[in-house]
């Protein structure tokens, strides 16, 4: 028989024994606390995780599997982090660490060499088999019909590398920091090959779309970010019936990040423009949208801009709940667009949040003198590595609140400059 205890009191007792809130941290403690009674553990579920991770990996879809079938963690899961990065039989041809080790003629790590590579050939038939027979997308669908309260789900091919992004503890079992990394998502994607379950580089953000839309199972929150580049915004040029499949996720959304990508110029130094107006369509039907981020990625080796386009690609949308805005890595053409997208929804926006923008052909001064005019207002303004076509920069601008509510100087101009009209 359990402790006759309130439930909030036991709640509260089990956040006390998590890994994160002991010193020195304790695994073991909240898994005792957990064999004390049936009430206690309960309790103390909701602390074990709240994460799942999916891949397209066998020993990664047994473990989902098992986290699903279970009777209370299951209910407990309201995140899913999904790793669509994969091994590719080039590869297979010319390991990319054997260069490294001969390179630096690491003679006592030749045999490493050959370790890593019955690995990664064991690892690409592991994947091979799994994309060709659709066993990620089965699992996954009975994954979510198991787990009721999932409302969240990150989709990124750099779920195993460490950086900024990705502080989630939740990580795959293979050991791919060892130097045997599979790929990530390509400069330039096959446009033809996008939502081919079984060849496609994105693989893992297609099952997960198809396998929200087939259970019907909504979600509120979509993170979808890569490393060196983004996702191709040529995965929104699909068929009526995955189309059909993005509408009926993006419909119940309230916070969306989309780190995106154009590839339309052949040549890597030319400037890429992202004018996607099927973007737009899917982007228009997310009626709800409370948080938008749209972050462009260039080719970490290039740099090669990508020009974003608000006339094609949310010209014509108006959020009636839009609160916050994030946009960055991205370059625009006049200040028409960025003004008429602020200026639509300044009766809901609360926060702002501009990073390395560069406004070509126009000026930072004209976008808020335009803002403070029509009485913009905004409770949080972030303005960091902004820059003009005259390769002016702005980073971390102060004053613009103020500047804003009709009190001091555009924080864009210098001392005793006339006010833009």
């Amino acid at each position: 028989m359990g402790l006759q205890l309130p439930p909030e009191l036991i709640t509260d007792i089990a956040s006390y024994l998590t890994p994160e809130s002991c010193n020195p941290p304790k695994a073991t403690d909240l898994r005792n606390f957990r064999l004390t009674c049936s009430q206690f553990a309960v309790a103390g579920a909701r602390y074990l995780t709240s994460t799942v991770y999916f891949s397209k990996y066998p020993y990664d879809l047994e473990r989902l599997k098992d986290v699903s079938q279970h009777p209370i963690i299951s209910k407990q899961i309201v995140h899913a982090l999904c790793d669509d990065s994969r091994y590719e039989p080039k590869a297979l041809d010319r390991p990319p660490w054997r260069d490294l080790i001969n390179r630096y003629n690491l003679i006592a790590h030749k045999h490493r060499c050959t370790e890593l590579q019955e690995f990664y050939e064991q690892m690409y038939s592991e994947q091979l088999q799994v994309t060709k027979q659709g066993l990620d997308l089965a699992t996954f669908c009975a994954a979510l019909s198991r787990m009721p309260n999932l409302r969240s789900i990150q989709i990124s091919d750099m779920c195993n590398r460490p950086g900024p992004s990705h502080s989630t503890p939740v990580k795959s079992s293979h050991p791919w920091r060892t130097g045997n990394c599979p790929e990530i998502w390509p400069t330039n994607p096959p446009p033809n090959a996008l939502w081919d379950q079984a060849v496609s580089p994105y693989h893992t953000f297609i099952t997960v779309i198809r396998g929200l839309s087939l259970m019907d199972h909504e979600i509120r929150d979509l993170t979808v970010e890569g490393g060196r580049e983004g996702i191709s915004h040529r995965i929104f040029h699909a068929s009526a019936e995955d189309t059909a499949h993005l509408v009926n996720v993006f419909k119940n959304l309230r916070d969306l990040e989309l780190c995106i990508f154009s590839h339309d110029s052949e040549d890597v130094w030319m400037e890429k423009t992202m004018r996607s107006g099927v973007l737009g369509n899917v982007l228009a039907k997310a009626l709800h949208l409370d948080s938008l981020g749209l972050h462009g990625c260039g080719n970490e080796s290039f740099f090669a801009p990508v020009i974003f386009e608000f006339s094609s690609v949310l010209d014509q949308i108006i959020w009636s709940c839009l609160r916050r805005f994030y946009l960055g890595s991205f370059e625009i053409y006049g200040h028409v667009g960025l003004v008429k997208f602020l200026l639509s929804h300044r009766r809901t926006l609360v926060h702002v949040h501009l990073y390395n923008i560069g406004l070509l052909e126009s000026d930072w001064a004209i976008v808020f003198a335009i803002l403070r005019r029509k009485g913009v207002q905004l409770e949080t303004c972030i303005l960091t590595e902004l820059y003009t076509s005259d390769f002016v920069y702005y980073d971390d601008v102060k004053d613009v609140l103020n500047y804003l509510l009709g009190v001091g100087d555009n924080p864009f101009l210098s001392p005793g400059a006339r006010e833009p009209r």
